[in-house]
């Protein structure tokens, strides 16, 4: 007849449960770090040789004129045919882009340009430096642009690398 193991006795069914749980652990977190790396990894190599300008500008508002005067401060020189510039109007959310020219010209440091928000629709956008206004607007802009800068309100300026799709420059002033 067999006896019943006491209650301080594992018994012979329990015995191998600790080892293979321990096992099932470690594989598990074996393969969450390899996709971690790997993720890592696989985006690096992505956005190698893609890296963004790095770039200090100053935005000034007058909207007497309409105007977003740009400064570039210091920096790497913003390429026109890479460099989107958006201004999002900050009460009511409607932005107004101006994409990418299809010139070579380079804004640098020491160059200003003056940017009309309510240039006509059609074309591309020019930074370069001349200091010359842009040309025009995108067609998809906000029709709260059309009556130019509101005094008093708010706007968001960001500047983008459309090559690698990183923000160069983003800040707020107010009209």
């Amino acid at each position: 007849m067999t006896t019943p193991d006491p209650p301080d006795r594992p018994s012979a069914l329990d015995r191998g449960v600790s080892p293979v749980i321990g096992v099932i652990l470690m594989v598990a977190v074996t393969v969450v770090l390899a996709a971690v790396v790997g993720t890592f990894v696989l985006d690096l190599g992505q956005t190698a040789g893609q890296g963004a300008p790095s770039a200090s500008l100053r935005v000034t508002a007058d909207a007497a004129t309409d105007n977003l005067t740009i400064a570039h401060t210091c920096g790497d020189g913003l390429a026109d045919g890479r460099t989107r510039l958006t201004v999002t109007n900050e009460t009511d959310q409607s932005d107004l882009r101006f994409e990418p020219g299809d010139t070579s010209e380079v804004f640098s440091a020491g160059d200003r340009v003056v940017v009309n928000v309510t240039a006509p629709v059609g074309g591309a956008a020019t930074i370069g430096s001349s200091g010359d206004a842009y040309a025009s607007r995108t067609a998809a802009d906000g029709a709260s642009f059309d009556g130019g800068l509101r005094r008093g309100t708010r706007y968001t300026v960001q500047v983008v690398d459309t090559r690698s799709q990183r923000v160069i420059f983003e800040t707020t002033v107010t009209a």
